[in-house]
Parts: structure tokens; sequence; C-alpha cells
């Protein structure tokens, strides 16, 4: 009898045990399933954003060159494009309907799409408190939210099916500021642009169709240094504001033709030209030859030189303002060092065009130069100087993220 109640006892007990078990392997079996379907929802949140970010900062890149419908669809279908792939797989958005600005109902604002099983909304120009207060202008400003509903199949014994994952990026697009220095050059085995000088300031932006080399010290760079092939930095105490990018191949920022600036020119010269009464009368000369400046030679007026060789200028303290429009020295030779130019302080104002050639830019002492340096090939040297860039804006965008 005792027996049969140890029995029963341990029956109960052993039923006990086997009950737990079940439970803490449902409980198990539960969490593991969570933590599955927890981790697809992270992953393709981390999908999403990723491609609302590049959407966002593409985009935005843009707002100068489209219409602002060709934004919201660019900005969907860049959406669509890294969320799935640039193949035959990324669905084409689907427009589902018009987003108005909430401060004026009446102004298109954006666009709703669907893309695959994602709803994308794009907001083009974009404002709300955080961007008014930091001062961007909505006609740059690019928004792309999106969310999806994403199944998780193993919580849906739980009777949760699916869970929703939304994403949401805010892109600024800034136009380039003036350009400084342009070297036209292709050819992927010479530097288009050679940066030797110690403490010079370049205020604009910098570019090469082919490499970049910058050494020396203590540069400024508040601009682009756009590359085509590649670029080396060396030495200490550079400061970039923007930094390095991989640019296109771009034709020259301004150009000059003979038969444009035929109708400025005061002076013919036959031959070379080498001032012997260190006096230069204002004007506009057309060289023949190769232009030679002294460190006595000093400007009447505005002067620009246009010459067939070389323009080689050496000394200090000159001050040239240019005659043409924007224009100061303009060399047509295909020497190394068709113009050729030492200075140590003075302010000069124009640009520097060897089309064929290339530009030896040497400045010290505070030089100011206010212009822009264009050829196939640059090599900039000297110390303590400054140069504000006035050719025209490179056809590109700056865009980051800022939200």
């Amino acid at each position: 009898m005792r027996r049969r109640r140890l029995h029963n006892s341990f029956s109960r007990q052993r039923g006990a045990v086997v009950g737990l078990f079940a439970v803490a392997a449902l409980i198990l079996i539960a969490a593991m399933a969570a933590c599955v379907d927890v981790g697809m929802l992270v992953l393709a949140r981390l999908r999403m954003q990723n491609a609302a970010d590049l959407a966002a900062t593409t985009a935005a890149a843009l707002t100068d060159q489209l219409d602002d419908p060709d934004v919201w669809y660019r900005a969907a279908s860049y959406y669509a494009y890294n969320l799935y792939g640039v193949d035959a797989s990324a669905p084409t958005p689907e427009f589902l309907n018009t987003v108005y600005d909430p401060n004026n109902p009446a102004v298109a604002a954006g666009a709703t799409y669907r893309v695959g099983r994602n709803t994308v909304t794009v907001r083009h120009p974009y404002r709300d408190s955080v961007t008014n207060a930091r001062g961007y202008l909505p006609q740059f400003l690019v928004r792309v939210d999106a969310r999806v509903d994403v199944r998780t199949p193993l919580m849906s014994v739980l009777g949760v099916a699916q869970a929703p994952v939304a994403v949401g990026a805010v892109a600024l697009g800034e136009p380039s500021g003036p350009c400084l220095v342009f070297a036209a050059s292709t050819n992927p085995n010479e530097n288009g642009i050679d940066i030797s000088s110690n403490g010079g300031r370049f205020l604009g932006d910098i570019h090469s169709n082919t490499k970049v080399d910058n050494t020396g010290s203590d540069h400024y760079f508040d601009g682009w240094i756009d590359y085509r092939y590649s670029y080396r930095t060396t030495g200490s105490g550079h400061v970039f504001v923007k930094g390095f990018r991989l640019g296109n191949v771009l034709p020259y920022p301004r150009t000059w033709t003979l038969q444009e600036l035929d109708p400025y020119i005061t002076h013919r010269i036959n031959g070379n030209l080498k001032f012997t009464s260190h006096v230069i009368p204002a004007g506009v000369y057309y060289v023949r030859g190769n232009v030679n400046i002294g460190s006595d030679d000093v400007p009447t007026g505005p002067v620009t030189f246009i010459a067939e060789g070389r323009i080689q200028v050496n000394g200090g303290g000159h001050n040239f303002r240019c005659a043409v429009p924007d224009l100061l020295f303009m060399s047509l030779s295909t020497s190394d060092r068709a113009i050729d130019t030492s200075a140590q302080g003075g302010v000069w104002e124009g640009v520097f065009f060897a089309p064929n050639g290339n530009i030896k830019f040497s400045a010290s002492g505070q030089h100011i130069y206010r212009g822009g340096l264009e050829a196939m090939t640059i090599q900039i040297s000297g110390q303590n100087f400054i140069c504000e860039g006035r050719l025209p804006p490179l056809p590109r965008m700056y865009s980051r993220l800022v939200r």
C-alpha cells in the first residue's frame, strides 16, 4: 500500500516536471522565433535606411537641374535601385498621390509612390522647424520617407503576422562655389594639378581631369578638390573644409577665342614684348611672340596680355587688373611654362588661361590673387598667399544628409 502511494506520488511529480518542460520549451521556441523575426526587422530597417539615405542625397544633388516632379520621381527611383539593385528586379515606382505643403495646401510639395511592397513619400521643396532654424533653403532640401510591413512568419504563431518598419532621411544639396583651379589634361600618368606651396589659402573649388598631388604644409582649402584618377596629399597642417571627391572629365569652365577678343585689342606686337621703360601702358596686348614682365615694370591701368608664345612675369609689388572682363593672361603656347609667374606681394585680378600648355604659378609675401587658373596642367608653389576663385561654378552639386 505504501509502495503504491509512493508510486502515485512519483507519477504526479513526473507529470508536473514534463508539464514544466513543455511550457519552458514553448517559451524558448517563442523567444527564438522572436529573435529571428526581430533580426529580420532590424535587417530590413538597415537596408531601407541605407536606400533612403542614398536616394535623398542623390536627388538633392539634382535639385538645381530638375523640376520638382522630376526630383520626386528620381528620388523614388533611386530608393528602388538601392533597395532592390539596378537590375531588372528593381520595381518601377508607381505614383499614388500628391503631397501638399502643410503651410499652403494649394502648393504641391511632393508625391507618394508604391515601390514594391514599400510606400515611399518624397518631399521637395522641404521645410520644417529644424531646417528653418538651421537656415537651409527649402529648394535644396529633399526628404524621403519609406514604410513597409515586414512579414514575421515565426511570430505568427503568437498572432503577430507582420510588423511595420519606417525610415526617413533629409538631404541638402549645396551648389558648387566659384572655381579657382582647373586642369584639363586627361593623361592618367601625370598630375593635372601639383601644389607644393606652404601657407596657401585656396578659396574656391579645384578640379583636375586627371590626378592631384598636394604636398607642402599649412594649406587651407575651403572648396572641393576634384580628381579623376587619383590624389595624394602629404605634409602637415592642411585644412580641408570639404575635401577630395571623384570627378568626371569636364570642359574648361570659361574660355576665350581670338575672334571674341579682337575688338578689345589696343596694342598689336609682331614679335616678342619686353618693357624697357618699365612703364606698361593700360590696354589689351596681342603679342605674336613671348611676353616678359620684370620686377620694375608697372602698369598704368588695367591690362590684358594675349600671346601666341609664353608669358613670363617676375618680381614683386605688381598690381594687375584685367582690361578684358575676367581675363588677365592668355597664352596659346604648348610649353610646360606657357604662363610662368613669380610674384611677391601685390594684388592680381583676372584669369590665367593656357588652353594648350602649362601654368607655373608661384606667389609669396601675402600675395593676393583673384581670378582663376585654367590650363592643361598647373603647378603652384610659393608661400603665404591668398587665391580667390572667380571662375564659374562647376556643373555639379555637393549633397549631404542633414537628418
